[in-house]
C-alpha cells in the first residue's frame, strides 16, 4: 500500500537516462541545495532486470511527484519508460501526484509521452526559466482563481470518499465566487501556528464535520480534535465562522448551538445550510492580513530580465499575489507601500548593496510585526543592523536567486482547493 501523501520522504523522483548525468546533476543540485526540495536521485543506473519494477514502484510511491528529463537517450530507455508508466499509475491513484516533463534539445518526446506537454530546454542549459517551469509543474494548476481579486475562505473538511457533504458545500462556495483555502496535504504534521497564519489571510471560515463513529466531540480527543482546534482558532481570530456538522455529533467541551446540520453522506446542500452559505458572502470580512507577498527590490531589479521569474516563483508556490512598489503608483505611493507591507503575509527584501529604499521597506515590515526574509547578491555578510534578524540567503546569479526565493516561499504556501474540487 502506498504511503500517505504527507508521509512520503521525497518531493520528487528524478527520472533520467544515465547518458544525461552531467545535465541532471545540475538540476539535482539546484532542486536540493538551492531550492530546498528532497529529491530521490540514482546516478548509477544500470540495466533493467528482475525485481526492478517492484523496486521502482516502491521508490516512486515514496515521492510526491516525478521530474522526467526527456532526451535522445531517455526516450529510448526501458528504465525511464518503466518509471514513467509507474508514475502515471501513481498519478491516477493520487490526484496530487505531479509528473513534470522537461525536454533537453529536440528529443522525440512524443515517443514516450502521448498527449502530454513538456517544457523545452533547447540549449541544454539549466537556467532560471527552466527552474520556474519545473516549479509551475509542481505547484500550479491551470484553473486557479486570481488571488488579487479573490474572496478567500479557509475550509476545514475531510476529503475522504464518504465526505459527500464537504464536496457539496465546497462546490456551492465555489459557485458563489469564493476561493477555498486549506493547509497543504504534504505538511508532515498538524501545526496550529502555521494554520493560524493561513487563516489570517482569509475573510471567513467554514468547517464541515463528518461523522467518525463517535457522537461526542472534544478539542482534546480524537476523532474530531483537529477540526475543533481549527474552529477555535478561527473564532479567536474573529473570522466569520460557519460550522456544518453531521447531526449525530455533539460537542461536549463547548456550546455547539449555532452549528448547522447536514448528514455526512448528503450530496446536496439542505435549505438551511444554503441560507447560511448565502449569508456568508455578506459576512465575509476583509482580512487583516492580505493574500499577498510584498517583494522589496531595487528599481534596477524591477526592470531586469529575471524579475518576472522571481514574481512567478512566489505566486506559483504560495498561491498569493505579489506586490512591488512599482505596482503602487497613486498620489500617496509612500502610504500605499506602507499599507501593503503592513498587511503582507510575507515580505521578501533583496538588500543587495544595502539599497536604501529596500532596507527601509524591510524595516517597515519589522516594525509592523510582519514576517520578513532577506536575500542578497554577493558574498556572505551581515545585514544592516536595524533589519538584522532573519538569516540572509545569498545568491550569485538568477538561478540561485530563484532557488533562494523558493526556499522562502515554500514555508508560506497554501492549498488552493477550487480546481481539485471542481475536477475531483
Amino acid at each position: 500500500m502506498a504511503k500517505l501523501f504527507n508521509q512520503r520522504e521525497y518531493d520528487l523522483f528524478l527520472s533520467h537516462a544515465h547518458a544525461d548525468r552531467a545535465f541532471v546533476e545540475d538540476v539535482y543540485a539546484w532542486l536540493t541545495r538551492l531550492a530546498g526540495l528532497k529529491v530521490f536521485y540514482d546516478p548509477a543506473k544500470g540495466a533493467a532486470g528482475a525485481g526492478i519494477s517492484t523496486m521502482l514502484q516502491r521508490e516512486i510511491e515514496n515521492c510526491r511527484g516525478v521530474l522526467l528529463v526527456l532526451s535522445d537517450a531517455s526516450v529510448e530507455s526501458k528504465w525511464v519508460e518503466d518509471e514513467y508508466n509507474i508514475a502515471k499509475d501513481e498519478a491516477n491513484e493520487q490526484a496530487d501526484f505531479r509528473i513534470v516533463p522537461v525536454r533537453v534539445g529536440d528529443a522525440a518526446g512524443k515517443k514516450l509521452l502521448k498527449g502530454v506537454s513538456w517544457f523545452d530546454i533547447p540549449d541544454n542549459r539549466f537556467a532560471a526559466g527552466a527552474a520556474v517551469a519545473i516549479l509551475r509543474g509542481l505547484y500550479a494548476h491551470p484553473d486557479l482563481p486570481d488571488p488579487a481579486r479573490s474572496r478567500d475562505v479557509y475550509v476545514s473538511a475531510s476529503w475522504r470518499v464518504d465526505g459527500l457533504s464537504a464536496l457539496a458545500i465546497s462546490r456551492t462556495l465555489i459557485d458563489k465566487g469564493f476561493r477555498l483555502i486549506g493547509d497543504m496535504k504534504d505538511q508532515p504534521d498538524f501545526d496550529l501556528g502555521r494554520i493560524r497564519r493561513i487563516m489570517e489571510t482569509c475573510g471567513a471560515f467554514v468547517s464541515v464535520l463528518p461523522f467518525r463513529d463517535n457522537v461526542e466531540a472534544s478539542a482534546t480527543a480524537r476523532p474530531y480534535k483537529y477540526f475543533l482546534q481549527e474552529i477555535d482558532v478561527a473564532e479567536s481570530i474573529g473570522l466569520p465562522t460557519l460550522v456544518v456538522a453531521d447531526p449525530r455529533i455533539k460537542r461536549i467541551d463547548k456550546d455547539d448551538a449555532i452549528w448547522v446540520r447536514l448528514p455526512t453522506a448528503a450530496d446536496r446542500v439542505a435549505p438551511e445550510v444554503a441560507r447560511r452559505l448565502d449569508l456568508l458572502w455578506d459576512e465575509w470580512d476583509r482580512p487583516r492580513i492580505g493574500n499577498h507577498v510584498f517583494l522589496a527590490v531595487s528599481q534596477e531589479m524591477e526592470r531586469s530580465a529575471q524579475f518576472p521569474a522571481i514574481r512567478d516563483t512566489i505566486e506559483v508556490v504560495t498561491g498569493m499575489n505579489t506586490v512591488v512598489g512599482v505596482d503602487l503608483q497613486g498620489q500617496e505611493q509612500a502610504s500605499e507601500i506602507q499599507e501593503a507591507i503592513r498587511r503582507a503575509a510575507l515580505v521578501i527584501a533583496d538588500i543587495t548593496d544595502d539599497n536604501v529604499n529596500v532596507c527601509i521597506e524591510a524595516g517597515m515590515a519589522r516594525m509592523a510585526g510582519r514576517p520578513y526574509e532577506l536575500v542578497s547578491k554577493g558574498v556572505t555578510r551581515s545585514a544592516p543592523f536595524m533589519i538584522r534578524g532573519p538569516n540572509t540567503l545569498f545568491y550569485r546569479d538568477d538561478l540561485e536567486l530563484c532557488g533562494a526565493v523558493h526556499r522562502i516561499a515554500r514555508t508560506h504556501r497554501r492549498r488552493i482547493l477550487n480546481a481539485e474540487i471542481r475536477h475531483g
